[in-house]
């Protein structure tokens, strides 16, 4: 079979859409999972600040080394997720000169 300048083209035509295709499935597959990881860190962390809140009856505040050690995330995913969340409450523990000394979470 021949093929002219033409049936190029074409051959070319559908090599792109198919690679177009294959990257446009994996960059949104791509977003869906860090988005369906974040939401997982997110419920984690919900879930232990108001698992903590029912055992000490009332507002259990918990520090950002505290939640690193029992939860596993790091700092930064902790205050991300902290201002993402509706159900986070961040406070501020002061020192006796009245600045501040550590960052504090609670579940509201």
């Amino acid at each position: 079979m021949k093929c002219d300048l033409q049936c190029w083209s074409n051959i070319a035509s559908i090599i792109t859409l198919i690679i177009t295709t294959v990257a446009t499935i994996v960059g949104l597959w791509g977003y869906f999972s860090y988005r369906f990881n974040i939401y997982q860190k997110q419920r984690k962390l919900e879930q232990y600040l108001q698992g903590q809140n029912k055992k000490a009856n009332g507002q259990a505040l918990r520090s950002l080394l505290h939640i690193v050690r029992h939860v596993g995330l790091t700092e930064d995913e902790i205050i991300q997720i902290s201002f993402k969340s509706k159900r986070i409450d961040r406070r501020i523990n002061t020192d006796e000169k009245g600045f501040a000394k550590s960052l504090l979470f609670v579940y509201v």
